[in-house]
């Protein structure tokens, strides 16, 4: 028997070490992966939520425009057939000429807070740069929103208001 514990001994860490030595080359075959990948990983999939949110702001900014454009083209056309009636239209043109530069304004502030997006997605794997980036980028869109409000109140207080008015005129009728 005590002959039998130091064979029983050696031989088990004689197993021991063979299991082991064989175990390294399959442990070297597993890709462990290492804190870059991680990090590349992370910051596709950031890249990529930024990509669709440029996509969606890009949409509605083509929403809105078209919204907006179609409101100036009826505008216009109404105009003119109120002008053909001898009704006076002075006020609505002012209107339509402040409706028009409003609508800039918008285009203008959207089409640039969606190239601040743009140059956003460049350090958005720069955690302290893309915070700050993030404070700006909010504020103009809290801009952009103020001015589609701001339109849209023009349209409801000032714009409807002059139509209703000018309906009420009595039309001019032009003699030949």
């Amino acid at each position: 028997m005590k002959t039998f514990k130091p064979l029983l001994f050696s031989s088990l860490f004689i197993f021991i070490s063979l299991k082991a030595c064989l175990a390294v080359p399959l442990i070297d075959s597993i890709k462990t992966p290492n804190i870059f990948t991680i990090f590349q990983a992370k910051c596709n999939e950031k890249k990529d939520r930024l990509r669709n949110r440029i996509d969606n702001f890009d949409e509605k900014k083509n929403k809105h425009m078209e919204i907006y454009t179609k409101l100036q083209d009826r505008l216009s056309l109404k105009i003119e057939e109120w002008a053909d009636m001898g009704y006076d239209t002075s006020k609505i043109e002012e209107d339509q000429l402040k409706l028009s530069k409003m609508v800039k304004e918008f285009s203008d502030e959207y089409s640039k807070y969606i190239d601040s997006l743009r140059e956003a997605e460049e350090s958005i794997c720069n955690e302290t740069e893309f915070e700050g980036t993030l404070e700006d980028l909010k504020e103009e869109l809290s801009k952009i929103r103020s001015k589609a409000q701001d339109i849209k109140d023009f349209y409801y207080n000032t714009l409807r208001a002059d139509i209703l008015e000018l309906k009420q005129q009595a039309p001019v009728v032009e003699e030949e």
